[in-house]
């Protein structure tokens, strides 16, 4: 497109605009006007306002003739826009320029033609204002005046429209709220943005009154404020909200003019600056600076330049004893009692450059009076939508420093009683099992002497009270040198299946006797080895298969397996007996709580230390143990140990 094409259908779309305003003709109807006046001075049949493009001619107004469009070189009009002044043709058949034209030998049959070009403000003819006729003449000088005078006024409204334009279009797109309002309150002419915020369609406008969306809490004052302007009042800015059509409302300010016609008011235009987020911000910002000035730490916040204090909350105040306006004149380290003006701009260069996100030390926050508090400092640095600044969040720690003082010393003491609770037990383990095995073996010898009835069934029972009450105090020892860190590793690199298969070796007597059945699963992996201490995991595993055969009842079977999960080995003890409800499977691993006596099976041998040892032993061992069990199906006893564990 060219740039004469591009102005002409520029000033095309200008005169089909409709009218903004009601009562206001659009520009397409003044030319009409222009173009009917033109006809009637001069008493012709035709008369034209056209707008002449590159290849053609459009006509955009047209008084006795129906075309809408012409070929450029058919058209009288693409030689007005060439020349100076008026352009006129006595006789088109004597003029050899348009003797040939189509309008000239066609049923039209031209003969007359008198033309004024349309000159922009800047000095382009885009059209001519042109009369036409069916037979020669001349034009008289008042005609030719009259025409003249025509198009520059034709030019000067059609330069206005644009300005208009200009300030509509302006109007449609600033972000402030527009509107017109008749002094009843109807609602005139809003803009895009009026729309857009409240929601109305231009279609629902005619139906609106203002005062039907006003917030009832403003309809009182924006009365007064009305009537104020219908007086011609000066009323200034004013705050007023509106009712959106979803039913939100939208809080405004802003101010109102109003447009006399002699006395009497016409018009009101008011512009509006939505404020509901501002609002909001301002309400929002209020509850966090009250939000701040309740928080016990102390905050302050200071500019990265000069690192002068802007903010401090009122904690902050009362720790430094200083008012705000006395801290804007100081500078972090003049509060601080070991901090040197140095070392704080090293951590605010650390902060601002991004090496650290945040920076927390101790220090001491030194008060106006002179007294010093422990504090714990975390400085962060912020740069946001706002202005960038420096956050210090000042803890005070003296209590908690109390707390940790004491809780060493708690920490010492109960050390101190615990080694004296495992030299207690060691030299009362010591003292006990020195009797205990000649009970024990003496009840033994007695057993397999030549006694019967009641005799032997007394001796028996000092027997396995002895060998019971010697297990109690063994187990004893190992949870106490467990607890206290006194056990000791022999690590060393074990067979898995080995062990395996000797736990079911020993353990078969014991199996037999209570007609149960073990057995020891192969794995696919022949070479499952780990580096662990051998006896340690003996224990564990002898101590679980026999808790299966206790707890399982005749005719139970008992499959010890193990398997390679990535850098964990897995060890199962899997039987099919009682098994145990949900709600008591966290109790398992508790010391000296039997579960055996909930179930009527009290008899059952056992100190009520053997899992939670068990448990023990895994933790020592770099692993831990877990339990899945369903009554009446069984329990599957896992041992997780890492294949490298880390054990000292």
């Amino acid at each position: 497109m060219t740039d004469r094409d591009s102005e002409i259908e520029k000033y095309e779309s200008l005169m089909a605009l409709e009218p903004r305003e009601t009562g206001e003709m659009s520009l397409e109807s003044d030319i009409a006007n222009f173009t009917r006046i033109v006809s009637l001075f001069c008493k012709v049949p035709i008369a034209l306002m056209t707008l002449v493009g590159e290849d053609k001619v459009l006509v955009r107004s047209s008084i006795g003739m129906n075309e809408c469009e012409i070929d450029r070189n058919e058209s009288f009009c693409s030689h007005t826009v060439q020349g100076e002044g008026i352009l006129e043709v006595k006789d088109t058949l004597e003029d050899e320029r348009f003797s040939q034209l189509a309008a000239v030998r066609g049923d039209e049959r031209i003969r007359y033609y008198a033309g004024a070009p349309l000159v922009t403000p800047d000095g382009r003819k885009i059209g001519a204002l042109c009369i036409l006729d069916h037979v020669p003449r001349q034009l008289t000088t008042r005609e030719s005046d009259f025409i003249q005078t025509m198009s520059r006024q034709l030019m000067n409204l059609i330069s206005l429209k644009e300005s208009e334009q200009r300030l509509s279009d302006l109007f449609e797109n600033v972000s402030d709220l527009i509107q017109s309002i008749s002094p009843e309150g109807e609602i005139v002419w809003v803009n895009a943005k009026w729309r857009e915020t409240l929601g109305y369609n231009q279609s629902e406008l005619s139906s609106i009154n203002i005062f039907d969306i006003i917030a009832p809490n403003c309809q009182q004052h924006f009365r007064e404020v009305f009537q104020k302007l219908l007086k011609d009042d000066n009323v200034g800015i004013f705050n007023v909200s509106f009712i959106a059509k979803d039913g939100k409302f939208v809080r405004t300010e802003g101010r109102v003019n109003v447009r006399f016609e002699g006395r009497k008011p016409i018009l009101m235009r008011g512009i509006f600056r939505d404020v509901t987020q501002e609002h909001a911000n301002k309400k929002q910002s209020e509850l966090f600076k009250q939000t701040l000035d309740r928080t016990f730490d102390a905050i302050l916040m200071y500019e990265p330049e000069n690192f002068r204090f802007i903010y401090a909350n009122k904690s902050a105040l009362k720790k430094t004893g200083h008012t705000m306006a006395e801290l804007k004149m100081m500078r972090p380290w003049e509060i601080d009692a070991k901090i040197q003006p140095e070392q704080a701009q090293q951590m605010f260069h650390q902060l601002r450059e991004g090496t650290q996100k945040s920076v927390v030390f101790e220090t001491e926050l030194c008060h106006k009076s002179g007294h010093t508090t422990e504090v714990e400092i975390t400085l962060q640095y912020l740069s946001d939508d706002f202005s960038p600044r420096f956050i210090a969040i000042v803890r005070d720690i003296t209590e908690q420093r109390k707390a940790l003082l004491e809780l060493k010393k708690a920490k010492n003491q109960a050390e101190e009683a615990n080694q004296a609770k495992n030299r207690f037990l060691s030299r009362v383990s010591h003292e006990l099992r020195t009797p205990l095995n000649s009970i024990i073996g003496f009840s033994k010898l007695l057993l397999m002497g030549n006694i019967s009835g009641k005799e032997y069934e007394n001796t028996e029972r000092i027997h396995n009270s002895g060998t019971h009450l010697l297990e109690l105090i063994t187990d004893i020892m190992d949870i106490s040198s467990m607890e206290s860190d006194e056990l000791k590793l022999n690590l060393e690199t074990v067979d898995i299946h080995v062990i395996l298969c000797s736990v079911r070796d020993l353990m078969k007597p014991q199996a037999e006797e209570a007609k149960a059945e073990i057995s020891c699963l192969e794995s696919e992996d022949k070479s499952l080895t780990l580096i662990t201490d051998r006896r340690r995991l003996k224990q564990i595993l002898i101590n679980l298969v026999s808790n299966a055969i206790k707890y399982s009842g005749k005719d139970c079977l008992i499959k010890l397996y193990a398997q390679r999960f990535e850098d964990r080995l897995l060890i199962r003890v899997k039987d099919n007996g009682l098994g145990i409800s949900n709600e008591k499977t966290q109790r398992l691993f508790t010391p000296f709580d039997r579960l055996d006596a909930e179930r009527n099976m009290s008899e059952t041998k056992g100190t009520g230390l053997g899992l939670a040892i068990v448990k023990k032993l895994a933790k020592t061992l770099g692993g831990d143990i877990a339990v899945i069990s369903k009554l009446n199906e069984g329990s599957v006893f896992t041992v997780d140990l890492p294949t490298l564990p880390e054990v000292p």
